[in-house]
């Protein structure tokens, strides 16, 4: 918790997601199973941030609030169809 400006100095709050498929969708839960936010990631990469569609906010619901501590699930699936689903907790 401490180490946090040591990860990405100056983006308080910053999430990524590595290694991904080329372009998947990225659909975030909270606990509850509600979903919170949809990434679409399409630039080829492996990295995407978890961030509002103009990239100015880092981890932020769809309707740009900060999500509370907790446990999240985000659910990763290929245009093919092919899937998986990571756990994500988030202390503050």
């Amino acid at each position: 918790v401490e180490a946090k400006e040591l990860q990405y100095p100056g983006e308080p709050d910053k999430i990524m997601f590595l290694n991904l498929p080329p372009i998947c969708t990225i659909k975030i839960y909270n606990e509850s199973g509600d979903l919170i936010n949809t990434l679409q990631h399409t630039d080829g990469s492996g990295d995407e941030a978890w961030a509002d569609p103009s990239g100015q906010y880092y981890q932020v619901t769809s309707s740009t609030q900060i999500p509370v501590s907790g446990l999240y699930f985000a659910h990763i699936e290929t245009p093919d169809g092919r899937s998986t689903t990571l756990k994500l907790l988030i202390v503050r």
